[in-house]
């Protein structure tokens, strides 16, 4: 006999879920009152590189050590911030593309963490976009910049859905779904970004 759940225990579970959302948004507003009051040598970007470092590492233990992945999470904040990106997007993005994988790649030749075609963005495209490629494209780190310049082109494009879109199937077909997967890894990531700086901030 298949197991039904009496409305006393669905009524618990859903007062345990709304006492959890609380929480998580007492946690998520104490820590952005905390940004809000901090200046600028505050421990949010610190907090920001140990949290990337982690979420690299704990993905992909396999292939970057705790102290490469700490670099690489270090050159992914910098270079969003060079390119007017949200570093915690790019989390979402490279995990959707390659899962963090470094020598992931595609169907049709796209290589390394964010999946980056050398032909086409060495070539017109790339030229006519103003993408500039230097090096080895299977370099974590000349693939994370690469995948930032396309992003912030696209960004100057339409919104930011539609840049993520774009970053799948091009400005002449934007892929959906594409972009709401990343949207969800995103919004996941940004949730437990917040309540790893607001419990850090309580523990200092």
């Amino acid at each position: 006999m298949k197991y039904q759940p009496t409305k006393q225990a669905a009524l618990r579970r859903r007062v345990n879920k709304l006492l959890i959302g609380g929480i998580v948004m007492i946690l998520i507003v104490t820590a952005l009152n905390r940004v809000a009051v901090a200046d600028a040598d505050s421990g949010l970007e610190t907090a920001l590189r140990l949290y990337c470092q982690t979420y690299i590492h704990s993905r992909s233990g396999e292939y970057f050590s705790w102290q490469r992945s700490g670099e690489l999470a270090a050159y992914l904040v910098v270079t969003a911030r060079r390119y007017e990106l949200d570093p915690l997007l790019l989390l979402a993005v490279v995990k959707t593309e390659s899962d963090w994988r470094p020598g992931c790649t595609g169907a049709i030749g796209e290589v390394g963490l964010m999946q980056i075609h050398p032909g086409w963005w060495r070539g017109s495209w790339g030229r006519n976009a103003g993408i500039e490629i230097d090096g080895n494209i299977r370099n974590e780190e000349t693939n994370i910049a690469v995948g930032c310049q396309i992003l912030r082109r696209y960004n100057d494009e339409g919104s930011y859905m539609q840049m993520l879109a774009n970053y799948n199937g091009g400005p002449a077909r934007p892929y959906w779904p594409y972009a709401r997967k990343v949207d969800r890894e995103y919004r996941e990531i940004l949730k437990n970004f917040w309540l790893y700086f607001a419990l850090a901030g309580m523990e200092g």
